[in-house]
Formats: structure tokens, sequence, C-alpha cells
């Protein structure tokens, strides 16, 4: 199944932003470079 949501992510300076689209509805995190590439992953696929 499709997730109802679609991710935008963009390599900022000091971190990793993602902002989530849902229902016209945006949702922004920011995730530092210290962390481990399958915790970011994990975050991103959860969704907003």
């Amino acid at each position: 199944m499709q997730p109802s949501w679609s991710a935008r992510i963009e390599l900022e300076v000091e971190e990793l932003k993602v902002s989530w689209e849902q229902d016209g509805s945006v949702t922004v995190r920011l995730f530092p470079y210290g962390l481990s590439r399958a915790d970011v992953e994990s975050a991103i696929l959860a969704g907003p």
C-alpha cells in the first residue's frame, strides 16, 4: 500500500531536514548528521 504522505529531504549545513506533507499539512524535523543512516532511514520511513 502506498503511503498517504510525501517527503522532501534537504541537506542543510549542520543537519538533514525532512519535510513531510500529508493532507495539506507539513511536518518538519531536523536530524543531526551524527545519527546513523539506519536511524535516519527509519525515522523518514515512519512518516510524519
